[in-house]
């Protein structure tokens, strides 16, 4: 009986605190305590970050802000992003994803504001396609002289631990306090200028993971050292690592195949093995062509093909030259100037459909185009 009355009590305590509280707002309160649960919440490992990025989003922008939208949907999935300085944080989305899955989202969301992404798990970077179409090759870069280093230096670069800095952080404070703790010394520090940062928290990250992620919106990267020490230094213009893959007898009679994935991308033919020297996103999409014979084949429809296509500062004119090539295509110029034709266009696109593959190519050089059958119409808006 007493612990009834006390259970009425306490439920009559919090009727008259809510009534209390209403004039100056306890929703904002309530908002709050699930605002504060919500950043405990830890993002996924590497492990399980391959399949979060499938995760399904139903979301809707409505003049939504891009950094409070992005950093609420990284929540809610506990995928981490990072955006880069350099892009407008209170840009508004709108825009409408039903069943999409986290990755093409954000992809989605990326590509129709002229962004780039790059996923370097456990972690998603958005930021300036020119940048983010280097990350992961600088990382694997950095990976592959660290593997050869002393086990007791490589262990410091490998090591990981989480990261989290309160606002108005200094992003050279931050690589100082980042290598100090890991045992690293660097030099280069003063390339980075002065900045001051919002508040974020990232996952379990090795240093050379986070030293990318930092220096990358001051287009500066790190190069480790034969010492295992490290330099601060600006990004290239141009990455690229060569990787070799075993081929099979089919797949070599299939290699052709290759010029209409690999565009301006080096490769060739030793025996049973193909040597490209490209970028991480390259290396990548020949994996998932390697992969196709074990796939069942599809009904020869129009349309049912999918492409995936990596650009990075390329010549319009040239991009389109060599799509045309191996799609078959004949393209023409409408009241296009030559600027237009030269100007450089850098995007990314994933198992995309022809049109959604040229729509995107012509998009970025601000023009328009319509397919007749085997020719492609390229046109000023």
């Amino acid at each position: 009986m007493r612990f009834l009355q006390r259970f009425v009590s306490i439920i009559r305590a919090a009727y008259c605190l809510t009534w209390l509280f209403a004039p100056i707002g306890v929703g904002t309160l309530i908002l709050s305590l699930f605002a504060r649960v919500a950043q405990t919440q830890e993002f996924v490992s590497h492990v399980n970050f391959r399949q979060q990025l499938q995760t399904p989003i139903d979301v809707t922008w409505v003049n939504a802000p891009t950094r409070a939208s992005l950093e609420r949907l990284s929540s809610a999935h506990r995928v981490a992003v990072f955006i880069d300085r350099r892009l407008d944080p209170d840009r508004t989305i709108n825009l409408r994803m039903n069943g999409t899955s986290f990755e093409d989202g954000i992809r989605q969301l990326a590509r129709g504001r002229g962004w780039g992404v790059s996923v370097m798990s456990p972690l998603i970077y958005v930021g300036p396609m020119e940048t983010t179409g280097k990350l992961a090759t600088l990382l694997e870069f950095n990976r592959r002289r660290i593997r050869r280093l002393p086990n007791d230096v490589r262990r410091r670069w490998q090591r990981l631990s989480p990261t989290q800095w309160p606002r108005l952080a200094e992003p050279r404070q931050l690589v100082e306090e980042c290598v100090a703790e890991s045992g690293v010394s660097i030099q280069g520090l003063n390339y980075i200028p002065h900045d001051l940062w919002p508040q974020k928290k990232l996952p379990q990250l090795s240093l050379i993971q986070k030293l990318t992620i930092l220096l990358a919106g001051f287009d500066l990267t790190v190069s480790v050292e034969r010492d295992g020490t490290a330099r601060v230094l600006r990004i290239p213009t141009k990455v690229a690592l060569t990787r070799r893959f075993a081929l099979s007898d089919a797949q070599r009679e299939r290699m052709s195949e290759l010029d209409g994935i690999l565009i301006d991308v080096p490769y060739q033919q030793e025996g049973k093995q193909l040597i490209v020297k490209g970028r991480v996103e390259d290396h990548d999409a020949v994996s998932a062509w390697l992969k196709g014979p074990k796939r069942r084949r599809t009904s020869n429809v129009p349309g049912s093909k999918r492409y995936t296509l990596n650009v990075q500062n390329q010549p319009l004119d040239a991009v389109l030259a060599s799509l045309t090539q191996q799609l078959a295509l004949e393209v023409e110029w409408v009241e296009v100037s030559a600027d237009q034709k030269k100007q450089r266009i850098s995007f990314q696109v994933r198992d995309a459909t022809l049109r959604q593959l040229l729509q995107t190519t012509v998009e970025q050089g601000g023009l328009a185009f319509q397919l007749q059958g085997k020719k492609l119409l390229v046109s000023s808006r």
